[in-house]
């Protein structure tokens, strides 16, 4: 009896000390505004960078544990009166954030906007239609998403994702995706990635950072230094499996007031 005394009084001793120190860690919500590829692949098996970098993250320090959820980011900017997450990861800061009291981090990827077709066009009828994502900006439509309707070439869907299922049905000629994507399809299906032929000029290019949002417990001073803790081969390497270069970790300069 007074081993088994001293064996309860030891478990409940360690179940007191990590319930104490689950509790000393500061919970982060990240917010997820899309399923979009390298960095939201699939939300239901947790699969993208952003799972594999928050983890990464995690590891590396244990005053703020970081989690995931996917929040659409029409709920997010349809209102101010939304729940918003604490960070938006993967993001940039001039897509509606600023406004909102967002503040980027070091940018994190340099992004551009592609053009691409197939290496075999068997569909002349499309020629010069365009597949596009509806409510993107782009450089061809005066970076007004309320443009793009308005041009009879182009055929609009929801995702990145869809654009290129268009393409390679022969539905466009061509579709226009993030070259982070065309750089994921590289590393994950490389057979499909050798049927597009990619015009390396860009439409547009942009950054992407963690936004911190002012219930953020962390703020973005904090979150860079922590950025900067975690630079090295690691962090390469994490990057390099989603066919992404190393993250510059550079200061992000607005370009404009963020509306």
């Amino acid at each position: 009896m007074p081993y088994l005394r001293r064996l309860l009084t030891t478990l409940s001793l360690s179940t007191l000390l990590v319930t104490t120190a689950a509790n000393a860690t500061q919970l982060v919500n990240v917010g997820l505004t899309s399923i979009q590829p390298p960095f939201v692949v699939n939300p239901e098996t947790k699969q993208g960078l952003v799972y594999d970098f928050l983890e990464f993250l995690n590891k590396k320090q244990d005053k703020y544990h970081f989690s995931a959820r996917l929040v659409p980011v029409k709920r997010l900017l349809s209102t101010d009166k939304y729940d918003t997450p604490d960070m938006i990861a993967f993001n940039n800061v001039e897509w509606g954030w600023v406004k909102r009291g967002g503040i980027g981090s070091l940018t994190l990827t340099d992004g551009r906007d592609l053009f691409f077709s197939l290496t075999d066009n068997i569909h002349p009828e499309n020629k010069g239609t365009l597949a596009a994502v509806t409510g993107f900006y782009y450089a061809f439509a005066d970076y007004q998403s309320k443009n793009l309707p308005k041009l009879d070439y182009v055929r609009l869907v929801k995702n990145e994702q869809a654009v290129i299922r268009l393409v390679e049905h022969g539905r466009t000629e061509k579709g226009i995706i993030s070259e982070s994507l065309l750089n994921w399809i590289s590393v994950s299906e490389p057979e499909r990635y050798q049927k597009f032929k990619i015009d390396p000029k860009e439409d547009h290019s942009y950054n992407r950072q963690f936004i911190t949002l002012p219930s953020s417990p962390i703020d973005v001073e904090e979150f860079n230094q922590l950025l900067l803790k975690c630079k090295g081969p690691q962090m390469d390497e994490l990057f390099a499996l989603y066919g992404l270069q190393p993250p510059p970790l550079k200061i992000y300069k607005l370009f404009s007031d963020g509306s």
